[in-house]
Order: structure tokens, then sequence, then C-alpha cells
């Protein structure tokens, strides 16, 4: 999202002041998903590295589908820029 404004100082000389804002709703944007999924063997399809065991006891904390991290909050800028 950005926000500026032009401001004719002197013949064609101009300012432009803008307000840029990233991520401006401040909704959470994952970053890493542990996408490797580790098995015993070829006939046996059960996964052996997922965060959880039987019981829902947290065994392996970067396990199978583990988020590893986020994107950062909102970020804003301000810009200013002298045109002439």
């Amino acid at each position: 999202m950005s926000v500026s404004k032009r401001v004719t100082v002197y013949g064609k000389s101009q300012f432009e002041f803008r307000a840029d804002i990233f991520n401006a709703l401040n909704h959470t944007q994952f970053t890493g998903v542990n996408a490797t999924a580790n098995f015993d063997n070829l006939t046996n399809p059960a996964i052996t590295n997922l965060p959880y065991d039987a019981n829902g006891n947290l065994t392996q904390r970067n396990g199978f589908g583990a988020i590893n991290g986020v994107a950062p909050p909102r970020t804003m800028q301000l810009v200013t820029r002298v045109t002439f």
C-alpha cells in the first residue's frame, strides 16, 4: 500500500513524499514448512519424523509438517524524491 503527494517547488522542480506499507493488514505469512517425510522402508508407509507420537506428545520440534519460520510483520518506509 502506498500514499504519495507531489509538490511543485519552483518551475519544473518537484518534491514527492511517499509512504509505503508492506504487509499492511499484518497477516502472518509462513516462510518455511518442513516437507521432508522419512520412512522406515519401502514396504512400510508410516512416516517416522512426525512431530507428535501416537499419544499426542511432542517428540520432534521440527518434524514433518512443522512451520520453520514466519515473514516479518508490518514494515513501513518513508521516501522523499526530488525531481528537477
